[in-house]
């Protein structure tokens, strides 16, 4: 392989889009194949988070390209999926992070909430992989990384749809991996653990509930954006060209205990 006689984790000369990438989980991913080499294109619907990871991006010395988006509304995904070509001249790896929750039980969910839920987390990233595929495959490069979760792989009071779609994400990864396995394209998943974001901040300060992810965490700690680093830059490089249809925790040790 062309790498086997240098850095099989560089990314210079790479193009990657990562959707939600303007705070948390998508903000790391960015940070951490930027790092290793890549130009960027961000995307998430607010422009100035959007602004405050490019200008870290920037100061690696890389390109950045800055889209705010809103992937509830397919034919921007679409627009967006052409965007790292037209703007950066490629498309390698797309970070299919964009996600969102309603913590609801099910006698509280409406079919507005499920919608809302799962047109995002589902909906979207299933045509954002459609899309992406035919650049990909035009420049003969691929790397898809989907976000799943824990709950992908267990149920939590609260967190049904959430859970419902990113089982969806789990299982359409390992789908499209094998419809694609004999092209230039690796589909995977990262699946995090309870990470400390904007999304879980307000659950991380209640003692009950952080005590409780701590007593399920064989690290005894949640995790940090840029514990996914690691994994992200692996599975977005010549290192992974062997490995497709995976979802990996990435939890401090939960699935494992």
């Amino acid at each position: 392989m062309a790498w086997e006689l240098g850095n099989p984790f560089d990314l210079t000369g790479k193009v990657a889009l990562v959707t939600g990438g303007g705070r948390g989980i998508g903000s790391g991913f960015a940070r951490a194949i930027a790092n290793a080499g890549a130009d960027v294109v961000l995307a998430a619907r607010s422009k100035e988070q959007l602004e405050s990871v490019a200008d870290d991006i920037r100061a690696m010395g890389r390109r950045v390209v800055v889209a705010p988006t809103d992937v509830s509304d397919l034919d921007q995904v679409r627009s967006l999926m052409q965007l790292p070509t037209e703007e950066l001249g490629r498309f390698d790896i797309f970070f299919n992070n964009a996600g969102t929750n309603r913590r609801l039980t099910i006698a509280e969910a409406t079919p507005d909430d499920w919608y809302a839920v799962h047109d995002v987390n589902l909906r979207a990233a299933f045509f954002a992989m459609k899309y992406a595929i035919g650049p990909m495959l035009s420049g003969g490069y691929g790397r898809i990384i989907n976000t799943a979760s824990l709950t992908s792989f267990i149920g939590m009071t609260g967190n049904s749809m959430y859970g419902a779609s990113k089982g969806g994400v789990a299982q359409m990864t390992k789908a499209i991996a094998t419809e694609l396995a004999e092209t230039p394209i690796r589909v995977n998943a990262i699946a995090p653990g309870y990470i400390r974001t904007a999304m879980t901040e307000a659950r991380y300060h209640q003692d009950e509930f952080s005590s409780w992810v701590l007593s399920r965490v064989p690290m005894r700690r949640w995790g940090e954006p840029a514990d996914l680093g690691g994994t992200a830059v692996f599975l977005s490089s010549p290192a992974s060209e062997y490995v497709t249809g995976h979802v990996i925790p990435v939890d401090g040790g939960w699935m494992g205990a």
